[in-house]
């Protein structure tokens, strides 16, 4: 780690005295991406994040999950082709925000 650490230091000299951002970023990256890994026994990456590219975030799928799951979906379906409740009632019923629902439905016509 010391001479990982000298060597981050050195880039960091470096960068400030050129005005680099992107450099230090790395660097940064770099240096977190090593401590994180000697917390947890795990190897280190060999690049800093942002050099990894947007397929791997997409990869990690973060963000809140679907509410219209397909059960509802299949819920909503079925007490719509039934047309006794409104899209709002079918929504509280189903357990979804009725703009959610809107917003599956203008999917699902979209999809015809």
């Amino acid at each position: 780690m010391d001479c990982l650490l000298r060597e981050v230091m050195s880039v960091l000299r470096k960068a400030y005295d050129l005005g680099r951002a992107d450099a230090l970023r790395d660097a940064v990256a770099i240096l977190g991406a090593e401590a994180a890994a000697q917390n947890q026994d795990q190897p280190a990456p060999s690049a800093p994040p942002s050099s990894r590219g947007r397929p791997a975030a997409r990869a990690r799928a973060r963000g809140r999950p679907d509410a219209m799951t397909e059960e509802r979906k299949v819920a909503a379906a079925a007490l719509l082709a039934e047309g006794r409740m409104s899209p709002r009632q079918i929504a509280m019923e189903v357990g979804v925000s009725p703009s959610r629902l809107y917003r599956w439905l203008k999917e699902r016509e979209n999809a015809e």
